[in-house]
């Protein structure tokens, strides 16, 4: 399974490998709105269960 992790039009990392349940995480450049798309690299069907953009631990947050 390989997967394409594209934000905002760029790619951001290809992940993805030989198991059945994988936790990857890619950087994502700072912006005010994100656009995900997770291309298929491979010629299997791939499922994906859950996504999500998170700060790193101990990234703080901005207040306005």
């Amino acid at each position: 399974m390989r997967l394409a992790v594209i934000v905002n039009g760029e790619v951001r990392g290809v992940v993805g490998g030989t198991d059945s349940w994988r936790v990857d995480q890619v950087t994502v450049p700072d912006a005010p709105v994100y656009d995900v798309e997770l291309r298929n690299q491979g010629d299997a069907f791939v499922r994906v269960s859950h996504v999500a953009l998170v700060r790193p631990f101990g990234a703080a947050t901005i207040k306005e």
